[in-house]
């Protein structure tokens, strides 16, 4: 063999060696601080009232004292195939909509300031070495449900 052969052989050797090396390692480090995210599935939600003031409750048990205290937690509705997060505002002419949430354990109260019937919401609970924020260290925009259904891997 000559020593151009015997160099193109060891390169290749060496090449796939690499390879294989580099395609069973972990993509992504273990980092003890690093975010888990639980999520509800939607929830179908009746809301009761008059005038301005209609009000619905989820119940929440993957929340308690501890999520409260350290965790981000969110709350996005489905209005008919458009995902918002929560609290939500819009005014359309002179008249305000707003639906907003109030968290506690094992429960989130919600509130619209109009007949929103029954509606789908869905919380997300961001737990870990994450900071909290409409973008957070993570670079997500957990306002937007698209970019953290993404980031995070939630199913519909």
């Amino acid at each position: 063999m000559t020593n151009n052969a015997l160099f193109r052989n060891m390169l290749l050797f060496t090449t796939a060696i690499a390879l294989l090396l580099t395609a069973c390692q972990k993509s992504t480090p273990v980092d003890p601080g690093a975010a888990s995210v639980l999520y509800s599935p939607w929830i179908s939600t009746t809301f009761t009232g008059s005038g301005t003031v209609y009000t619905g409750s989820v119940t929440a048990p993957k929340i308690t004292q501890d999520v409260l205290d350290k965790a981000d937690i969110r709350v996005y509705w489905n209005e008919g195939g458009r995902v918002l997060s929560l609290p939500y505002a819009e005014v359309v002419g002179t008249t305000p909509y707003t639906v907003h949430q109030r968290i506690y354990v094992g429960r989130i109260e919600l509130r619209a300031s109009y007949s929103l019937s029954t509606q789908s919401f869905r919380y997300v609970i961001i737990t870990g070495g994450v900071s909290s924020g409409r973008t957070a260290t993570d670079g997500v925009d957990r306002s937007d449900y698209q970019a953290v259904k993404a980031y995070y891997n939630i199913p519909d």
